[in-house]
């Protein structure tokens, strides 16, 4: 059990230790963590159950962090386990391709009648 900052105590039990240091279901404690560089590595289970509640694991005012994957199956009850390794600043594409003007286009192909 941490008592204080636990963002430092965590800081401070890395670098003293080589042990894993695993938390939980603790939304606030992990966003605090990635937040601060200290994630080494995030396992994420998706259970395929739609709440339409509750509180997020990414809020949206959260930091930005791309994800590596390291590993992903799924059990046969259709949990999804996902294991992800920070990997720096994301890069954002549009969710569309940009396709150029009209007369930039190239003419698309007329079917032979």
């Amino acid at each position: 059990m941490l008592s204080g900052d636990a963002t430092a105590a965590i800081r401070e039990l890395k670098e003293s230790s080589s042990g894993e240091i695993q938390v939980h279901g603790s939304a606030t404690l992990i966003r605090s963590l990635l937040a601060a560089g200290l994630v080494d590595e995030l396992t994420l289970l998706v259970v395929p159950v739609l709440l339409g509640q509750g509180m997020r694991l990414f809020p949206d005012d959260g930091p930005a962090a791309a994800l590596e994957v390291i590993s992903s199956c799924t059990d046969a009850r259709g949990v999804g386990v996902h294991v992800y390794r920070p990997a720096g600043q994301p890069e954002f594409h549009p969710a569309r391709p940009t396709w150029p003007s009209a007369p930039e286009r190239v003419p698309s192909r007329q079917v032979a009648e």
